[in-house]
């Protein structure tokens, strides 16, 4: 009669250290590929091209055509390329393209004629043009997140400061008021600066204890009330 209860509780401690296995061979596999997927994001973020290597990924692949004027006024591809650093920045002209770093990626697009270079890997590569609105939508969208997180990190920054500022005003006016206080209290009560302390010590202590809860009480009813302000009723008593 009992073979049969311990089989049953043989088999569901094996189900149990099964069940136990598969969930670690499970957390091992996650923890392995967060790994891998950081070491990834890593590789690609230390081999992101910058934007100076476009000028010359694009003149060696021809990323802008010459065009028929090019070619009449023999405009090599090396000036077809380039960007015109001086006459963009005098705003003179309109660059021959522009490179937006995605930390891992850089992404280029030409002016002339809307293509899409992706820079990944130390290299440049041509987007299909049935695959152009990708990076359009990717950079608009990575623009307005970056905007909007270095906006909330500006003002959680502000709010910091603010509270910087705030704690070195009390810590400034709690200096000066003990200064003064330790140098006023001992002429005006014509006792030293020890038996002052010892007396708000003993004051403390006493409103601790709550030995001064009636003093409290009648200070609380002498208090005048508050001054109530337009468009609101009264105070709740």
């Amino acid at each position: 009669m009992s073979t049969a209860p311990d089989a049953r509780a043989m088999a569901n401690d094996a189900v149990r250290r099964a069940r136990r296995a598969i969930d670690d061979v499970v957390d091992r596999l996650r923890d392995a590929r967060a790994r891998v997927v950081v070491i990834a994001l890593c590789v690609c973020a230390c081999t992101n091209p910058s934007a100076e290597t476009f000028h010359g990924a694009c003149v060696e692949g021809k990323f802008v055509e010459r065009s028929a004027l090019d070619a009449l006024v023999m405009r090599t591809q090396g000036r077809v390329c380039s960007n015109y650093g001086l006459s963009h920045a005098l705003r003179l002209r309109k660059p021959t393209y522009g490179v937006h770093d995605v930390i891992i990626a850089s992404i280029a697009r030409t002016t002339r004629d809307g293509r899409h270079f992706l820079g990944a890997f130390g290299t440049w590569a041509r987007v299909p043009k049935v695959l152009n609105f990708i990076p359009t939508v990717f950079v608009n969208v990575y623009r307005v997140h970056v905007t909007v997180f270095a906006l909330i990190a500006l003002g959680a920054l502000g709010a910091l400061a603010v509270r910087a500022l705030r704690l070195i005003k009390t810590v400034v006016v709690g200096v000066f008021g003990l200064a003064a206080a330790s140098y006023v209290a001992p002429r005006v009560c014509d006792a030293p600066l020890w038996s002052i302390a010892l007396c708000a010590a003993m004051w403390g202590y006493a409103y601790k204890r709550g030995c001064l809860n009636g003093v409290v009480t009648v200070l609380k009813a002498l208090k005048p009330p508050p001054k109530h302000r337009r468009g609101r009723g009264p105070p709740p008593r």
